[in-house]
């Protein structure tokens, strides 16, 4: 009886400390550096399917591309356009890597997206990043162009996740740089595009 009641409190204990959000590895001062600087969009349905309006009023942030080479997808298609399809995209020690076949288009530097979300995890931060008009690539012909959308990951040593703000935004910064509104977005990504 005592062996039943032992292991039922390990299982308990096991299951209770698994059940512990993924973000609670990044330290509080990184998540709240992270949300101050790549501030999200407010919640809408805009920012899921393209059939609904973007409503560029909720969109809060923006970042601009600092590197080629990001791949982005544009939404789903079935008789329309559907959802987006937020690509994951895992940057660690600068090498890119994905899944999912052959990227829509790849971003270029001096691109502006909006920031739709954070999501951690583990030792990874997520950036969800979707452009605020439609977007056809060079040498493609749409005729129903979409936004593309990206969700880029930043792995990071958990010494740095740990509590390091500076190091998390040095190398997040280094492939997009924030900005609080387009305007400004869009300033300085003219004499970055090509």
């Amino acid at each position: 009886m005592l062996l039943r009641w032992a292991i039922a409190c390990v299982i308990c204990l096991f299951s209770a400390t698994a059940a512990l959000p993924a973000h609670a590895r990044f330290a509080k001062t990184v998540r709240a550096e992270l949300v101050a600087r790549f501030v999200p969009a407010m919640m809408h349905r805009g920012l899921l399917t393209a059939q609904e309006p973007l409503e560029h009023g909720k969109l809060r942030g923006f970042v601009v591309i600092e590197r080629d080479g990001l791949p982005a997808d544009k939404a789903y298609w079935f008789i329309t356009n559907q959802e987006y399809s937020y690509r994951p995209v895992i940057i660690a020690d600068d090498t890119i890597t994905t899944r999912g076949g052959l990227a829509y288009m790849f971003l270029k530097r001096g691109q502006v997206m909006a920031v739709t979300g954070i999501e951690y995890s583990g030792q990874t931060v997520y950036l969800k990043l979707l452009s605020p008009e439609p977007v056809v690539p060079p040498g493609r012909r749409e005729r129903f162009p979409s936004r593309v959308a990206t969700m880029v990951g930043f792995k990071f040593p958990k010494a740095v996740a740990d509590g390091d703000p500076a190091a998390v935004l040095a190398t997040i910064e280094s492939w997009v740089k924030p900005f609080p509104d387009r305007a400004g977005a869009e300033a300085y990504a003219a004499p970055r595009s090509p």
